[in-house]
């Protein structure tokens, strides 16, 4: 039986009226346009943001979930779904076809965020819930990804979307969530649902500065390849992993240079992204540095497959005999600073052994 979705089709009207004068902004029941500011933080039945007061800082807003029928995150949007206690809250819009949309809700649970939960759900056109929130995903499970669910609840709405169900699926092949780096996919020549918001995200491949020696201003680029300003620090970022928001941003980045260092956004254990300091690389694996957690290091292959996880200052030496080899320079430098008590800057970074080939992405 179909449970009528809160937002109406009179919302397309509400977009089609805003000249848009950002790319983070949310819709109201009433149809009123609220922009949002600097982090925006998706909590358990709120949107957290924070403009500046008159002093000039940061300071925390909270917006009730209940009162928001849209909210468009750069190239996302989530609408306001009713959920089994009759309160609204906002899901992210996966794909649609002509007929139908794929929602997705991501949940961490636990004070670190240690146990994700993702709920699929199905409305049509016209806003009406027609598959309710069915878990898809959760690492809690000895089986991460329930294939059966998504084939039987799920695929049979977008069965004329091979190109999605693809890459579901190869998401799925990983271990994790299948709609990773999937957000507002339009299947074939489908009518768009809003047609002011932007248009999906489209993955493509960019090559890493060579060195960043030369670089005043620091920057981020997206997965489209576009070059911006930043407007986080990679530590804040990583420190806030573990909201859904935040993993949004991560997943949509892929690097970042800051002072004249290079950082990745990277999937680590849990399934979450984060992002780490890039310390050295050769031809097959890349060294990385947690932001974080005190003295532990990661390692990648080229193919950015963790391969290494939480390497302590005591294990640290073997792994880059392993790894890095071919890199003398980078085992004394870090051998020189293992003494040191507090929480040492890594002399190299961005380190490139024997003239290996540039990152790419």
């Amino acid at each position: 039986m179909k449970s009528t979705f809160l937002i109406t089709f009179s919302l397309l009207l509400f977009l089609n009226g805003y000249t848009q004068k950002s790319n983070y902004y949310a819709i109201t029941n009433s149809g009123n346009r609220i922009e949002l500011y600097n982090r925006i933080e998706l909590i358990p039945g709120e949107i957290h943001h924070f403009p500046k007061n008159d002093k000039g800082r940061n300071k925390l807003e909270k917006i009730n979930q209940d009162s928001i029928r849209l909210l468009v995150a750069g190239e996302k949007y989530f609408v306001g779904v009713l959920n089994k206690k009759n309160r609204q809250r906002l899901k992210e819009v996966i794909a649609f076809n002509d007929e139908y949309i794929m929602l997705e809700t991501y949940r961490a649970l636990g004070t670190s965020g240690q146990h994700d939960i993702y709920l699929m759900t199905v409305i049509d056109r016209e806003f009406n819930i027609i598959e309710p929130a069915v878990k898809i995903y959760s690492d809690n499970q000895k089986i991460n990804y329930n294939k059966e669910i998504f084939k039987d609840k799920i695929e049979p709405y977008f069965e004329d979307c091979p190109e999605l169900l693809n890459r579901i699926y190869d998401n799925m092949a990983d271990g994790g969530p299948g709609t990773g780096r999937i957000s507002n996919f339009k299947c074939g020549n489908s009518k768009e649902v809003f047609p002011n918001v932007n248009r999906s995200i489209v993955d493509v491949e960019v090559e890493l500065p060579s060195t960043v020696a030369n670089i005043e201003k620091n920057y981020e680029v997206t997965e489209k390849g576009i070059k911006k300003d930043v407007i986080e620090s990679p530590q804040r970022l990583s420190k806030a992993k573990q909201y859904g928001t935040v993993q949004d941003k991560l997943r949509s980045l892929k690097y970042m240079v800051v002072d004249k260092r290079i950082y990745l956004t990277l999937e680590a254990p849990k399934k979450l992204y984060d992002v780490y300091e890039v310390v050295a690389y050769n031809d097959n694996f890349i060294l990385t540095y947690d932001l974080v957690e005190k003295f532990t290091y990661h390692i990648y292959d080229r193919n950015y497959k963790l391969i290494e996880n939480n390497i302590n200052k005591v294990d640290i030496l073997k792994k880059l005999e392993t790894y890095f080899n071919d890199c003398s320079k980078l085992s004394e430098s870090i051998k020189m600073n293992l003494p040191l008590k507090k929480k040492f800057k890594n002399e190299l970074n961005y380190y490139n052994c024997d003239n290996s080939a540039p990152l790419t992405r």
